[in-house]
């Protein structure tokens, strides 16, 4: 008999719950009725409709792009949706009276920003140096992330691509999804522990579009990648502690702003790697032609950094992304030697093996511009 009544009881309890549950979905059902889509909104916005919040240049979306249809929208607000559509993106808005995927979860009435991304062309071998240092970072305080379940920031690795077209496999995913700062980290550079609280240090302040890492080449003696002038061999005028400028660094440890990888992307020429349709954001200098005035053939080679960082210069790249004072100075990009690489082969060597005594730290650090 006391079976029977507990039955009876839990079954008033759970039937008391379905009611409420049938109630709360119809009245979701009427609050998505009533919502008017807005450029903030990633279920009415465009996935291309992408707006700098550095610089605030606004870039137009695909007109062929998927929307939602506004039947249902009173006349008075279908006026103000251009307005809306206009406005600078600050970031995906999770908001539970926005309805973001449709979810009912108040999970933050703010903006989350896509800050950075990890990107890493790879061939698919890694030495445990590099695999060490890179999963071995202290991470920043509130760093943004793509997603809850992520431990890190976004992070992307094409593999078997010649370097520079991995790097345009990245900056296509880095634009697509809208983030603020690319990181690149080639996989035979190994950061120290302290990299990513450094970068993000630059990444916070905003006011230095690209900055790199020191390390030096896989050689003996060794060369610091850091240049000035073209044809001027490595720059040495420095020491250990220092923020160096320059006209030429590489990109194995490097983070560049995005407003600057989407007005080279912009004037790019479209090409297909494998099954991704790309651009030659980064290329390797690879041309011969006749030169009537010397009499014979000349070559251009290098390598898709030192290309990278020239045609930012003389394309006007800096002026066309707002960063107009860079555009001006004799050396634009900075290397901060504080955050020392050591650069690894596949047998585990790190380079250099022996720090040249002309780089030895002074005792107070200087601006080296």
């Amino acid at each position: 008999m006391r079976q029977i009544i507990n039955y009876q009881k839990r079954k008033k309890e759970l039937d008391a719950i379905e009611v409420g549950l049938k109630g709360a979905q119809e009245a979701r059902k009427q609050k998505v009725k009533s919502r008017v889509p807005d450029a903030e909104n990633p279920l009415t916005r465009s996935p291309l409709d992408v707006s700098d919040t550095f610089t605030g240049r606004k870039f137009k979306s695909n007109p062929n792009a998927t929307k939602l249809p506004i039947k249902e929208i009173p006349d008075q607000k279908a006026k103000n949706i251009s307005k809306k559509l206009l406005k600078p993106q600050k970031g995906i808005d999770f908001d539970t009276e926005k309805g973001y995927l449709g979810s009912e979860l108040n999970i933050n009435k703010g903006y989350w920003n896509h800050k950075v991304m990890i990107g890493t062309p790879m061939t698919g071998l890694l030495r445990a140096e590099w695999v060490l240092s890179r999963y071995g970072q202290i991470i920043p305080t509130n760093w943004s992330m793509m997603d809850s379940y992520q431990p890190l920031p976004i992070a992307y690795a094409p593999m078997k691509y010649l370097v520079p077209d991995a790097q345009n496999v990245i900056v296509r995913n880095c634009l697509d999804r809208n983030v603020e700062w690319l990181f690149l980290i080639e996989q035979d550079n190994v950061i120290p522990p302290d990299c990513f609280i450094r970068m993000n240090e630059y990444m916070r302040k905003a006011d230095i579009p690209i900055i790199s890492g020191l390390y030096f080449t896989k050689s003996v003696p060794p060369e610091p990648m850091i240049y000035r002038g073209a044809g001027n061999s490595f720059f040495y005028k420095w020491k250990i502690g220092e923020r160096v400028w320059c006209t030429g660094l590489p990109t194995g440890c490097v983070i560049i702003h995005s407003s600057i990888l989407r007005a080279v992307w912009e004037e790019s020429a479209e090409y297909k790697v494998g099954e991704v349709i790309t651009r030659r954001v980064f290329e390797a200098p690879e041309k011969v032609w006749y030169d009537p005035q010397q009499g014979g053939f000349r070559t251009d080679v290098g390598t898709s950094d030192l290309k990278f960082c020239d045609r930012v210069m003389k394309e006007g790249f800096f002026e066309k992304a707002g960063w107009s004072k860079y555009q001006k100075m004799k050396n634009p990009f900075l290397v901060d030697t504080n955050i020392f690489v050591k650069h690894v082969d596949m047998d585990g060597r790190l380079f250099p093996l022996e720090m040249p005594q002309d780089y030895l730290p002074v005792v107070e650090p200087r601006d080296n511009r």
